[in-house]
């Protein structure tokens, strides 16, 4: 899963539950981080997180594990991709160092970390519980207030199953079923449920959409629609009209995308790309990857997309960079080599090439 997915799921289930969430890449540096936390605590983060993720989980996994403060923090290993939860004190601690961190008992904390951990590994995933967590004398705030049950979110599978497919007609007759409408009227049978199960879906039913291939660029709008939609929602009735148009939205789009569709070359020179735009690319290669001739895959490449296969590295690569240099403090020449540019000044001309501007100008007025 590309990196900025993560990233707009850290910011869901930070606007819901107050837990900060930080994405690591394979070599370890935080890429973004959802948090109100200022300078001083993003310091301490980054030294806390350092330790931490120095144990690494092999394989995909979720783990949570307390530290020496007294914290509670939970570890997601996805594709190379590390995502962490936390800190949260998990009782009433007067060593914990974080501020304005709402306290969780360990069931919610363990709640939290398991949905989220779910929408990224997969539906059987579970989460490992790594040492004893501190629950002396808690007073939970108990903002995500699920009963093992209601973990079934995930049995609106059939649901996410049709925004994968772009199958209008086989959502509408989901939504209008009974099983829907009970299931439904069980799980949002109140405000504070109703806005879990809403921001839950609406995190699920990016994903979904997210893995058919739509460009992510093209994806964050209507996460940005539907979170302010959400501001507006006082009853669960409205949580429930905004949840169907939701659905309705992104399944149109990903139906507007397929109808779209290149062909199958095409298609897998588009995802060779995106799933290598941190490495040194060659045409050879993706030709390679499509079994075609490098003369025969960009011929069909430029009739179908108007562009070059080596324009749509380059357009990946630098829209890759914009996010670095928008959402991340890594300087210019660790992005550039991040990306496999080995010179910072060739870096410079391509990203002007595309942009208008230097990445250090870009930076400026992002």
């Amino acid at each position: 899963m590309p990196l900025v997915q993560y990233n707009d799921i850290c910011d869901i289930f930070y606007r819901s539950h107050g837990v900060p969430a930080g994405v690591f890449d394979a070599d370890g540096t935080l890429v973004y981080l959802s948090s109100g936390f200022g300078q001083r605590l993003t310091g301490m983060y980054l030294q806390d997180s350092s330790t931490l993720l120095a144990d690494k989980i092999r394989g995909n996994a979720a783990e949570i594990r307390p530290d020496e403060h007294g914290s509670c923090w939970c570890i997601i290993s996805a594709d190379g991709t590390t995502v962490l939860l936390g800190p949260v004190q998990t009782g009433r601690n007067p060593d914990f160092p974080y501020d304005r961190i709402p306290e969780f008992s360990p069931d919610s904390f363990s709640d939290i970390c398991t949905v989220f951990a779910r929408i990224l590994l997969g539906k059987d995933t579970e989460v490992i519980q790594n040492g004893r967590l501190r629950a002396e004398h808690y007073t939970a705030s108990l903002q995500f207030r699920a009963e093992q049950e209601d973990f079934e979110l995930l049995s609106f599978d059939e649901m996410f199953q049709c925004v994968k497919l772009g199958d209008i007609e086989a959502l509408n007759t989901y939504l209008h079923s009974q099983k829907y409408i009970a299931y439904n009227n069980r799980v949002m049978n109140s405000i504070t449920d109703a806005s879990h199960v809403f921001l839950f879906c609406l995190a699920k039913t990016y994903h979904t959409a997210a893995e058919t291939g739509i460009p992510i660029r093209d994806l964050t709008p209507l996460i940005s629609i539907y979170l302010k939609q959400m501001d507006s929602c006082t009853s669960v009735a409205s949580f429930k009209s905004a949840m169907q148009r939701m659905l309705y939205d992104f399944t149109r789009y990903v139906a507007h995308y397929r109808s779209e569709s290149y062909s199958m070359p095409v298609n897998m020179a588009l995802l060779y790309i995106r799933e290598h735009v941190y490495s040194l690319i060659s045409v050879e290669e993706i030709a390679s990857h499509c079994s075609m001739s490098v003369s025969a895959l960009q011929h069909r490449f430029k009739k179908e997309t108007g562009h070059s296969i080596s324009d749509a590295v380059l357009s990946y690569k630098i829209d890759k960079a914009c996010f670095f240099l928008r959402y991340t403090k890594l300087p210019c020449t660790a992005i550039a080599f991040k990306l496999g540019y080995g010179s910072q000044s060739y870096f410079n001309r391509q990203f002007r090439k595309i942009c208008g501007m230097t990445p250090s100008e870009y930076r400026s007025v992002s």
